[in-house]
């Protein structure tokens, strides 16, 4: 592998950090008009129907590969999606950020039992680091943190999520198959898994999280179209094609570790958009974050 082609797969998983940085921003915009499980369907929605258009073909599939397909979708599009929302609904924003950023440890674990992965031994120092210091960003300095069984369970499912997620894109991208018609598929199972989820909406306490409503006149206004447009576009089909080619080119665990880069964006972003200043501690644990990125990345 060229140093360029290289450069180019962590080129494409810095698009896809940078994009997925701000989803928070565009979602927590909308939460005050659409419920979590719309913002989510209709922007995986409107991310099929855009990769149909890219690629408006339809490749074989292999025997017993449909399932795959099937984990992926239920995975990354549909559960790791939904599970954060509904650990955000029972926890508290530290907690869940904390434990969902284990993902990558997770992704590790995972792809050395079973993808037989070699890690150079720098890996796991460097791991822990950036870890370490999402927990300052995610906590801005204060350790007093409180346990909500339900919550924290969910953002521990969360995370398991995004591990299996992970695994499965390696095993598919090994495959051969086109990187539009992959991600397409996997986001044609989560349209179908989240569907059922609406019947939720008429349980007392829950339509913040699975509402639907028939109020089509918010599409027209688009202070609310174009955040929509940005998650379904750029953070649905976009993002997710650029994150599975740049696992191919990179490898499957040491992209996972670029999520860590994630709370540094939504903090840069939040700043410049939100005015949302950021405290020693949040620059400290960017500081930490970044050194161990490089680190893992050696």
């Amino acid at each position: 592998m060229t140093f360029k082609f290289k450069l180019f797969g962590f080129f494409l998983a810095g698009v896809a950090i940078i994009v997925w940085s701000a989803t928070f921003v565009a979602t927590k915009y909308l939460l005050g008009v659409f419920s979590a499980l719309e913002i989510q369907y209709f922007r995986f929605l409107l991310a099929y129907a855009i990769l149909w258009a890219i690629y408006p073909r339809v490749d074989k599939i292999k025997k017993g590969d449909e399932w795959l397909f099937f984990f992926l979708g239920m995975t990354g599009a549909a559960f790791y999606q939904m599970l954060e929302n509904c650990a955000l609904y029972y926890s508290t924003a530290s907690n869940v950020s904390i434990i969902v950023a284990a993902a990558p440890v997770m992704t590790a674990v995972l792809g050395r039992f079973w993808l037989k992965t070699r890690l150079r031994p720098s890996f796991w120092p460097g791991l822990a680091l950036a870890l370490t210091g999402i927990v300052l960003v995610s906590t801005r300095g204060n350790f007093n943190l409180q346990l909500h069984p339900l919550g924290d369970f969910l953002a521990f499912l969360c995370m398991l999520c995004w591990g299996f997620y992970s695994i499965v894109m390696d095993k598919l991208n090994a495959k051969g198959y086109n990187q539009f018609f992959q991600i397409r598929r996997s986001f044609f199972w989560a349209l179908l898994i989240l569907l059922p989820l609406f019947f939720l909406s008429r349980a007392e306490g829950l339509h913040g999280l699975f509402g639907l409503s028939l109020a089509f006149s918010r599409f027209a206004h688009l202070k609310y179209l174009l955040p929509l447009l940005f998650l379904g576009v750029l953070a649905s089909a976009v993002s997710f094609v650029a994150w599975n080619k740049a696992s191919q080119i990179i490898g499957t665990v040491k992209c996972a570790v670029g999520i860590y880069l994630c709370p540094v964006f939504t903090m840069l972003l939040a700043w410049a958009l939100l005015g949302e200043a950021p405290c020693l501690m949040s620059v400290l644990g960017t500081i930490m974050i970044l050194v161990g990125v490089f680190i893992t990345s050696l």
